[in-house]
């Protein structure tokens, strides 16, 4: 890996982990001499780092204002959520039949470690990790990368109130069925338990994507 590309690696973790956790908040414009001095590094890494964000749909680039957190509208939330909905519950059924005692392992690993993560950033990663060991043994990596993206691009907009104990539980109970090849009842619940996503869409969520509209406010 070349000099560049550990800087580049570096930054993009960086402000990945800032907009995930939402320090930096939707429409927050991102000024490349500023991150370059924060990163003690040149102007280079800096734009690919922000072009790769931009690839991720975390970061938008604009020709005016260069580049910015990305802000979704409600309906573009909601398409997410159904996205999510078609995609998983593919996933899952095609995953359930083939996974191994090494699948059933990881995902149990990848719910302990969920369920005793409570700080917003940080749960959204674990988050992603469980389903993601749920969905490997479907053998399909270009779906499993589509849905990850949905879910780096979403997951900071839907907010964890009082019902993190209740999402927890249905991860578990998700777990169980899967467990018991239960592809009916799992597709449904998780079907379900994405679906819940839509109680979850700030209100101040602006619903005109391509309008003038103030920056998302989210609390983690």
């Amino acid at each position: 890996m070349s000099v560049h590309a550990t800087i580049e690696d570096r930054i993009a973790e960086g402000l990945r982990e800032r907009i995930l956790s939402g320090k930096l908040r939707p429409g927050e414009r991102l000024r490349q001499a500023e991150i370059a001095e924060q990163f003690s590094a040149s102007h280079i890494p800096v734009r690919e780092a922000l072009r790769r964000l931009n690839a991720e749909g975390l970061v938008s680039i604009e020709s005016r204002r260069g580049a910015v957190v990305s802000q979704l509208s409600q309906r573009e939330l909601e398409e997410i959520i159904r996205l999510r909905q078609l995609l998983e519950v593919e996933l899952l059924t095609q995953a359930i039949p083939k996974m191994t005692d090494e699948d059933f392992a990881r995902s149990r690993k990848a719910l302990a470690a969920l369920t005793s993560n409570r700080r917003g950033g940080s749960y959204s990663a674990h988050n992603w990790a469980f389903h993601e060991a749920l969905y490997h043994a479907s053998g399909a990596p270009l779906t499993l990368s589509l849905v990850e993206r949905l879910h780096r691009i979403g997951e900071r907009y839907f907010e964890l109130k009082h019902d993190l104990d209740e999402v927890n539980a249905e991860h578990g109970a998700l777990l169980d069925l899967t467990k018991k090849r239960d592809v009916k009842r799992a597709a449904e619940l998780l079907y379900k338990h994405i679906g819940r996503l839509s109680e979850r869409i700030p209100i101040s969520t602006p619903t005109n994507p391509k309008g003038k509209t103030p920056a998302v406010k989210t609390r983690r």
